[in-house]
């Protein structure tokens, strides 16, 4: 049965170790998910490198969100281990990995207005971090006063 984190805000276990982008960042060895006697996850084994941008794919139900879960400990594995930089997430102060694991969930929103105002309101003000930001991300600086609703004909998305 999996075991859902219902922890409280509270600080024990240890600090996550320092990232070391040639190292995988996440480790999954045997790990399976079992809800209500169904394996959702069935012994996965899966590195995650430390660098790069990794996605995960997979029709309706596949597990991806489950698999997420598991990199903050929102979910706990039924049976293997998660590591996160070489220590298994258990042992690591939640708080602390859950402040350093960021996730980007299937069905994203932006608040209202351009990304340049989406970017303000978390506090990033400065004109050049706006434009770091998006180099960092592989955007052109032309999506700063993009909105939500600007159509999408300048986006190009290759199919391999």
């Amino acid at each position: 049965m999996v075991s859902v984190m219902r922890q409280r805000a509270s600080s024990t276990g240890v600090d996550l170790p320092p990232a070391d982008p040639k190292a995988a960042v996440f480790d999954f060895r045997a790990v399976t998910v079992t809800f209500g006697g169904a394996n959702v996850l069935s012994e996965i084994d899966l590195q995650v490198p430390g660098s790069g941008v990794t996605v995960v794919l997979g029709p309706s139900g596949s597990g991806k969100s489950t698999l997420t879960r598991l990199c903050n400990r929102l979910l706990d594995p039924s049976g293997g281990v998660v590591s996160v930089r070489g220590t298994n997430v258990r042992h690591l102060d939640v708080l602390k990995l859950r402040r350093a694991v960021g996730m980007v969930f299937q069905r994203p929103t932006l608040f209202d207005g351009s990304v340049r105002d989406n970017l303000t309101a978390t506090g990033i003000t400065d004109v050049e971090a706006h434009h770091e930001v998006l180099e960092a991300v592989g955007l052109e600086d032309a999506f700063l006063d993009r909105t939500a609703a600007t159509r999408r004909r300048d986006v190009h998305v290759e199919h391999v």
